[in-house]
């Protein structure tokens, strides 16, 4: 298969991967948010109002600050040919882990490795939604496009 249709179907999969972990993620935040009291005192029904804002604002930092992980990733998967689902499962959420350092770390406070309550879930819920994200990459890049690996 050609290098173009090969890294079109990287692009896409990334794609999906950042949509697929962004919603998960958007979706496990708002039901965190609807535990504590059931949606009782307002805090799920304020949220619920700006979940648009939340996917827009989740794609915008996953596509960007995933990439350097996914990049890792695709390397190592593409030198060793890994296909395996649970490589791209565990991928995604070491993913999620090093874009959460990376936002951190440019915004220089403690929002990982200090987090606690709401930003725990958030964190917590990213990790979860990178791992989802990985198997959407797994599905679309690895079991639509077929095995492919870098020749040496």
């Amino acid at each position: 298969m050609n290098i173009a249709k090969t890294l079109a179907w990287m692009v896409l999969g990334y794609l999906v991967a950042v949509l697929v972990a962004t919603l998960v993620t958007v979706a496990l935040i708002l039901a965190l948010s609807a535990l504590p009291d059931g949606g009782q005192f307002g805090s799920f029904y304020n949220l619920i109002k700006d979940v648009a804002g939340f996917i827009t604002v989740g794609l915008l930092i996953t596509v960007s600050y995933a990439f350097p992980g996914w990049l890792i990733c695709v390397v190592i998967a593409a030198y060793r040919s890994f296909n395996r689902r649970g490589y791209f499962l565990i991928s995604g959420a070491l993913t999620a882990l090093l874009a959460n350092a990376l936002l951190e770390g440019l915004s220089g406070g403690g929002l990982m490795f200090n987090a606690t309550g709401e930003l725990g879930g958030v964190v917590l819920a990213s990790i979860v939604g990178g791992a989802f994200g990985g198997w959407a990459y797994w599905r679309v890049a690895m079991v639509r496009f077929g095995k492919w690996r870098v020749e040496a």
